[in-house]
C-alpha cells in the first residue's frame, strides 16, 4: 500500500511540476509597433476604392519566432489579439490606442499551449 501512495505522490508531484513549466514556458515577446500609413505620400488618406482604412499598426520583432500571421482575432471590447503564426505558433498582445485610433500593442507573448475556448476572445461580428 505504501509503495502505491508513493507512486501516486511522485506522479501528482510530476504532474504539478509539468503544470508549473507550462505556465512559465510562456514567452514574452519584444515586438516594436507603430501606427502604419498605407499612403506614404498622403498619410491622411483613408479610403482606397472600397475599402476605408480606421487605423493599421506595423509590427516587427528580433525573435527567430515571430512573423508570418496569419490568422487574427481581436476580442469584442477591442482591447485584446489573438494571432497564430504560419508555423502555428499563437500570438496574444494587449492592443494600445490613442484618441479611439490603434497606435500600437504592448504585452505581447507567446504562450505555453493553445488558448482554449474559454481564454480566446470572443470574435467580432461581421459588418
Amino acid at each position: 500500500m505504501t509503495v502505491r501512495w508513493r507512486g501516486l505522490a511522485a506522479a501528482v508531484v510530476l504532474l504539478a511540476a509539468g503544470l508549473a513549466g507550462q505556465q512559465a514556458a510562456a514567452q514574452l515577446l519584444a515586438v516594436q509597433s507603430s501606427r502604419h500609413f498605407l499612403d506614404g505620400d498622403d498619410p491622411s488618406r483613408t479610403e482606397f476604392g472600397a475599402l476605408v482604412l480606421l487605423s493599421a499598426i506595423k509590427m516587427s520583432s528580433d525573435n527567430i519566432d515571430f512573423g508570418g500571421i496569419s490568422g487574427l482575432q481581436i476580442s469584442a471590447d477591442g482591447k485584446r489579439l489573438l494571432a497564430v503564426t504560419d508555423a502555428g505558433k499563437w500570438l496574444q498582445a494587449t492592443l494600445r490606442y490613442d484618441g479611439g485610433e490603434l497606435t500600437g500593442l504592448d504585452a505581447a507573448r507567446r504562450p505555453a499551449a493553445a488558448p482554449s475556448a474559454r481564454t480566446a476572445p470572443r470574435v467580432l461580428p461581421a459588418r
